[in-house]
C-alpha cells in the first residue's frame, strides 16, 4: 500500500485533523498485546488487540479510565454497550492518542454484532486517517477482508489481505502472516504452496506459530504429491523443519530428523485414501518406502517405518512380519525400550506377538514417560487391557507424583477401572494414593467403590474434609439425596458443598430450603455470590415460578453488574418478553 498518506476531507469526528497531525512514522514493535494467528485451514487461538502500554502511558487518568470502562464492556461481550462507550470517548476526547484505538474497537464490536457492512465502514476510518498507526490499521485492513470474507465477497477479501503484505511496514506485524495464510487458504494448486512457503520462510523467527503452520501445510503438499526432492529442497530453505532454525552439516537425505519430520504426514495421508483409490494408495506407499529404502540413513526406526510402508503397499503380511523380526534381531540385544515400544506399537490384533515384544521390555530402565505412553498403546491402539494391567503392576520405583501423573492421565483412566487402583497403590505415601484414587472414582463416577473408599479416606484427618465432600457428591448422583446431604454437612468444603446441598434439596421438592442455602452462600461467600443468585433463578424457572424467577433476575443485574451471571440474566429476560426499559434495573 504506497503513499499511505492520511484523509484531510470529512473527518468523521471532531479533532481527528489536529489528531493525525500529531502521527508519527514509527516501525512496528509487538506489544504485550500482539494477537495470534487465524487461518481458515488449521485455526489458531486469536486474542482481541488491546490497547498497548505505549498508549496506556500516553493518557490522562480521565481518558484512561473512560476507555477501560468500554474495554470493560468489550470483554463482557457487551458490544452495544461497548460501540456506545467508544462513540462517547472520542466525543469527549477528540484529540486523544487513543483515537485510533477507539474507533477500532467500534469496528471490532459491530463487527462481533455481525453487522459486518457497518464494520467495514468503520475500520476504513482507522485506515484513512490513521494509517501510521500501525498497531490498529493493519488490524483493520485484515478484519476487512475478514468481514469481506464473511460477507462471501471472496476477491474483496483477498484485496485486503494483499494490500497488508505489500505495504513494507504492515508486512512486518505477526498478523501479516495471518494475512499470507488467509490468501494461500483462497488460492489452489501451486500459486497456495507458494504463498505457504513465503510464510514459512519470512515469519521462522518472527512468527514461529505462523511459521509452523505453513510449513506444515507444505510438508503436507509435497508429502501428497510425492515430490521428495522438493522437500530437500524447502528444509534446507528453512534450515530445518524442527520449532527453531538449525545449523545443517550435510545433505537432508543424510539427516535423520528430515526424515522423522516426514513419517507422520506420510502416515496421515496414506490413512485418507478412500477404498475406491486402492491402486493409489498403493503407490504412494509404495513410493515412500522407496525413499525411505533408497536415501534415508540407517536407523533401525526408519527401517520399521520402511517395512511398514511397504507392506501398506504390496500387502505381504507374512513378509511384513518377518522382515520385522529379523530387523529386531539385528539389533544390540537386549534392544532399548523405545525400540521395542515401536515395535509392539506395530501388532494390532495380534495379541501372541504383543505379548512377544512385551516380554522384552527391560522394566528397571523403563523411564516415567515411556511407561505412560506403554499403558496408553496397550489400552487405546491395541486393545490389550489384561496386558496392561500387567504392565501397571510392573512399573519400577516413580515418584508418587509421576504415579498420579499415569492414573490421571484422560487415556488411561477412562478406559480402565483398574489401572489407577494398581497404579495409585504402588505410592511410598499410601494415604496419598488412596485420597488421589478417591477423586479418580469422583471423575469415574464409580458410585459404589468411591462411596466405599471415601469411608476409609474421611479416618485420614489430612483428607477427611474433601473425603466427605466427594463422598457427598458421589451420593448426589447415585440419587441419595437424603444420604448426601447429610455426608456435605459434615465437610468443609464451602460453599461448594452448598451448591451441592442445595441441588439435592431442589431434587428433594424442598424448594425454599434450596433457595434459604443459595441465599447463605450468596451473603457469606462474595466471589461466589453472582453464582448463588442466579442459581436462584434457574431454580425458580425450573419449577414455574415466574415471578420469583423475573425478581431473582433482576436482582442478578442489579446487585452483581459486569459478571457474566449478569450477561446471563439480561438474555433470559429478553427471551421471557420482559420490558428492561431504559437501563438494567426498569421494571416493566
Amino acid at each position: 500500500m504506497e503513499n499511505r498518506k492520511p484523509r484531510t476531507d470529512g473527518m468523521p469526528h471532531p479533532g481527528l485533523n489536529a489528531r493525525r497531525r500529531r502521527c508519527r512514522w514509527r516501525t512496528v514493535c509487538l506489544s504485550a498485546t500482539a494477537w495470534l494467528l487465524v487461518s481458515l485451514v488449521g485455526v489458531f487461538a486469536q486474542k482481541e488487540i488491546g490497547l498497548s502500554q505505549e498508549y496506556s502511558e500516553k493518557l490522562d487518568p480521565f481518558e484512561l479510565h473512560q476507555l477501560r470502562q468500554a474495554d470493560a464492556s468489550f470483554k463482557q461481550k457487551s458490544y452495544a454497550a461497548a460501540r456506545a462507550a467508544y462513540d462517547a470517548f472520542l466525543l469527549e476526547f477528540p484529540q486523544s492518542d487513543a483515537t485510533a484505538y477507539a474507533i477500532f474497537r467500534k469496528g471490532r464490536s459491530l463487527h462481533l454484532e455481525n453487522k459486518r457492512y457497518e464494520a467495514i465502514k468503520v475500520y476504513q476510518e482507522v485506515i484513512d486517517y490513521f494509517p501510521n498507526e500501525i498497531d490498529y490499521a493493519a488490524p483493520a485492513l485484515y478484519y476487512i477482508g475478514d468481514a469481506e470474507w464473511e460477507n462471501g465477497d471472496k476477491a474483496k477479501a483477498a484485496i485486503a489481505w494483499r494490500k497488508i503484505i505489500q505495504d513494507e511496514a504492515y508486512q512486518k506485524v505477526p498478523l501479516a502472516a495471518s494475512a499470507m495464510n488467509r490468501l494461500a487458504d483462497a488460492s489452489k494448486g501451486g500459486e497456495s504452496v507458494t504463498d505457504y512457503e513465503r510464510v514459512a520462510e519470512s515469519f521462522r523467527t518472527s512468527n514461529p506459530a505462523a511459521s509452523r503452520e505453513a510449513m506444515a501445510k507444505v510438508i503436507a503438499h509435497y508429502v501428497e504429491a510425492q515430490d521428495e526432492p522438493a522437500l530437500r529442497r524447502f528444509y534446507t530453505r528453512l534450515s530445518g523443519f524442527e520449532n527453531e532454525p538449525a545449523k545443517l552439516t550435510g545433505a537432508p537425505e543424510a539427516d535423520p530428523r528430515y526424515w522423522n519430520a516426514l513419517i507422520d504426514p506420510i502416515k496421515e495421508r496414506g490413512s485418507q485414501f478412500p477404498e475406491s483409490q486402492l491402486s493409489r494408495r498403493k503407490a504412494f506407499f509404495k513410493y515412500w518406502a522407496g525413499q525411505l529404502g533408497e536415501a534415508a540413513p540407517p536407523s533401525d526406526l526408519l527401517a520399521l517405518h520402511r517395512l511398514r510402508f511397504a507392506y501398506e503397499a504390496d500387502g505381504d503380511r507374512d513378509r511384513w512380519l518377518r522382515q520385522l523380526d529379523e530387523q529386531y534381531a539385528r539389533m544390540p540385544q537386549p534392544p532399548d525400550n523405545r525400540k521395542t515400544l515401536a515395535w509392539l506399537e506395530q501388532f494390532a490384533g495380534m495379541k501372541e506377538r504383543q505379548k512377544r515384544y512385551f516380554d522384552q521390555i527391560q522394566w528397571k530402565e523403563l523411564s516415567f514417560e515411556q511407561a505412560r505412553q506403554l499403558l496408553i498403546t496397550l489400552l487405546r491402539d491395541l486393545k490389550n487391557p489384561e496386558l496392561a494391567e500387567t504392565a501397571a503392576s510392573r512399573l519400577p520405583k516413580y515418584s508418587d507424583q509421576q504415579r498420579l501423573s499415569i492414573a490421571r492421565n484422560h487415556e488411561i483412566w477412562s478406559r480402565s477401572g483398574t489401572i489407577p487402583q494398581i497404579v495409585l497403590a504402588g505410592c511410598e505415601d499410601r494415604d496419598f494414593g488412596k485420597y488421589q484414587l478417591l477423586r479418580i472414582y469422583l471423575l469415574k463416577s464409580q458410585i459404589r467403590e468411591g462411596v466405599a473408599l471415601a469411608d476409609e479416606v474421611i479416618a485420614i484427618p489430612e483428607y477427611a474434609s474433601e473425603a466427605y465432600y466427594i463422598k457427598g457428591r458421589l451420593q448426589y448422583e447415585g440419587k441419595q439425596y437424603d444420604a448426601a446431604i447429610r455426608t456435605l454437612r459434615q465437610s468443609q468444603q464451602q460453599p461448594n458443598a452448598n451448591f451441592v446441598i442445595a441441588d439435592a434439596h431442589v431434587r428433594l421438592g424442598q424448594i425454599d430450603e434450596a433457595v434459604a442455602l443459595l441465599r447463605e452462600v450468596e451473603n457469606f461467600f462474595k466471589p461466589q455470590a453472582p453464582e448463588a443468585a442466579w442459581r436462584i433463578a434457574v431454580i425458580y424457572g425450573e419449577t414455574g415460578r415466574r415471578e420469583e424467577r423475573i425478581a431473582a433476575l433482576r436482582a442478578v443485574l442489579t446487585k452483581y453488574p459486569g459478571s457474566g451471571q449478569s450477561r446471563n440474566a439480561h438474555q433470559e429476560l429478553e427471551k421471557m418478553g420482559v420490558r428492561i426499559g431504559g437501563g438494567l434495573n426498569a421494571e416493566n
